[in-house]
């Protein structure tokens, strides 16, 4: 039986900056202890997406600024050395830092799944919890 899921659109949302954050635009954006901190290698952090613009509050406290960000999916670079290939389609990829995941978690957060490419797409990532997509080929040192 057909079923008609509501659906909320998945553009931008506001989050607060965790003390002493910087973030670039471009980068991926994750939550740290509530707080908007850029991509890192670190347990407990939820990947939100990718930042719209430079914030800086290195000088602040904990949500005294705050960044737009942008789910949907992008392309980010794939870890030289434990990259996501097409055989990681559907399972987990993980963040590096700001710009980068891997294969392997070594202690990092998922980010999401490696999808299929679509036409013209070979590195990708979607928002979270849904599909982040990652990178398609392997073998230079961004990957492609």
């Amino acid at each position: 039986m057909e079923r008609n899921t509501p659906k909320r659109h998945s553009g931008n949302r506001v989050c607060l900056l965790a003390a002493g954050a910087i973030i670039y635009a471009g980068r991926l954006v994750a939550l740290e202890g509530g707080y908007a901190v850029a991509g890192k290698s670190a347990p407990n952090l939820i990947a939100v997406g990718r930042a719209n613009a430079t914030v800086n509050n290195s000088g602040g406290f904990a949500g005294a600024t705050q960044i737009e960000v942008e789910a949907g999916e992008f392309q980010w670079d794939n870890k030289a050395d434990d990259p996501v290939t097409q055989a990681d389609v559907g399972k987990p990829c993980y963040i590096v830092d700001s710009s980068t995941v891997s294969r392997s978690d070594g202690g990092r957060n998922a980010v999401g799944s490696r999808d299929c490419p679509g036409p013209r797409r070979r590195r990708r990532l979607g928002r979270n919890p849904l599909r982040f997509i990652a990178g398609w080929r392997s073998g230079s040192a961004r990957g492609s």
